[in-house]
C-alpha cells in the first residue's frame, strides 16, 4: 500500500516521514504548492492523486491550526474535498478534541456530539460531517496538543520564554494530554498498517496521551529536565521567580480537552504512551539550538 500524504512542512510532516521510511512503507508527500495554498492572487490548478496511491493521509487541518488559522484551512478543505470524493481512496484525516468545548473535565468519547466553541473549531466539525457524508471508507483521528522540538507549538514558545525570563502564568486547574509528533506518527503509521491488511474499521478514533497534565505540570517538568542542561540552575528556584498561579489556563493553546482513546486501543491495538516519555531528548534538542544560536551571534 502506497501512502500519499498530504502536509505542510513541519513537525507532523517530518515525523510521518521518518516513522513510514523506518517502517519501509511507501509513500509520497505533497504540501501547500500542490494545494494551490502558496499561489498568491489566485489559487492554482486542481490537485491531482498520482495513480499509483492506494490510500491518503491527510495532516493539513492541524497544520493551518498551527500556521494560517482559519482562512487557509477552509481554503485547503475546498481544495481536497471534491478530489478526495473523486478518488474514493482510502483516507485518514487529522482532527483536533478542539472540536469539544473542554467545559467538561472528563474524557470525550467518539460518540459525543462536538461542541465547537470557536472558529477553527466549528470549521473543523463541518469538514468531519462532509467526510462522514460524502467517504465511505475514511479514519477520523483526532488528537491533543502537538509538540516537538521543531516549529511553533507549546514547548518550543514555552522554552523561549523561559529562555528570555518572562513571567508564566500556569494553572492548576485545566488538565490537557500534549502528544509528541513523533508519537502520533506511530498511531498513523499503524493505522495504516492494518488498513493494509484489509480490515475496514471505517469511523472517528481519538488519540491523546497517557497522563493528563495542568499547564502548571507540564512547565514544572519541563523546567526540571531544562535545569538538567543549565549548570548552577536549580529548577525550585526558577519556578519560584518565573511562574505565577492563576485560576485561568496560560493561553488558547491550551485549551485541550481531554479524549477518551479506549476504542483506538480495542479496534486497532494501539497504546497510550506518556508525553513525559519524550520531553527530555526535546528540550535537549531545543537547549542545543539555543546554544548554537547564541555562538553565532557573539
Amino acid at each position: 500500500m502506497k501512502v500519499l500524504v498530504i502536509a505542510l512542512e513541519g513537525q507532523i510532516r517530518d515525523a510521518l516521514q521518518r516513522q513510514l521510511s523506518s517502517r519501509g512503507r511507501e509513500y509520497r508527500v505533497v504540501g501547500a504548492e500542490w494545494l494551490g495554498l502558496e499561489v498568491s492572487g489566485e489559487m492554482g490548478p486542481t490537485p491531482e492523486i498520482p495513480a499509483d496511491i492506494d490510500m491518503i493521509v491527510n495532516t493539513v487541518t492541524l497544520d493551518c491550526l498551527q500556521r494560517f488559522g482559519d482562512e487557509r484551512l477552509l481554503a485547503s478543505m475546498q481544495r481536497l474535498a471534491p478530489v478526495l470524493e473523486q478518488v474514493e481512496l482510502p483516507t485518514l484525516m487529522l482532527s483536533t478534541c478542539r472540536v469539544f468545548d473542554g467545559c467538561d473535565s472528563g474524557r470525550h468519547k467518539e460518540t459525543e456530539a462536538p461542541q465547537p466553541d470557536s472558529d477553527y473549531a466549528r470549521i473543523q466539525v463541518e469538514h468531519e460531517q462532509w467526510v462522514e457524508q460524502h467517504l465511505s471508507r475514511y479514519i477520523i483521528l483526532r488528537t491533543g496538543a502537538l509538540f516537538s522540538a521543531h516549529d511553533d507549538n507549546i514547548l518550543t514558545r514555552l522554552l523561549a520564554d523561559i529562555e528570555a525570563g518572562k513571567t508564566l502564568t500556569v494553572s492548576n486547574r485545566m488538565q490537557f494530554c500534549p502528544v509528541h509528533s513523533d508519537d502520533l506518527a506511530r498511531v498513523i503509521s499503524a493505522v495504516v498498517d492494518q488498513l493494509s491488511c484489509g480490515i475496514e474499521p471505517w469511523g472517528i478514533y481519538h488519540y491523546c496521551s497517557a497522563d493528563p497534565a495542568s499547564s502548571f505540570q507540564f512547565v514544572e517538568t519541563v523546567m526540571a529536565v531544562l535545569s538538567q542542561f543549565q549548570a548552577g540552575i536549580d529548577p525550585a528556584q526558577r519556578l519560584q521567580e518565573q511562574l505565577v498561579l492563576s485560576d485561568q489556563p496560560m493561553g488558547d493553546q491550551w485549551v485541550a480537552p481531554l479524549l477518551n482513546c479506549d476504542k483506538i486501543q480495542n479496534t486497532f491495538g494501539i497504546k497510550q504512551l506518556p508525553w513525559r516519555s519524550y520531553v527530555v531528548s526535546s528540550v535537549k534538542a531545543i537547549y542545543q539550538n539555543f546554544e548554537e544560536a547564541s555562538r553565532e551571534q557573539s
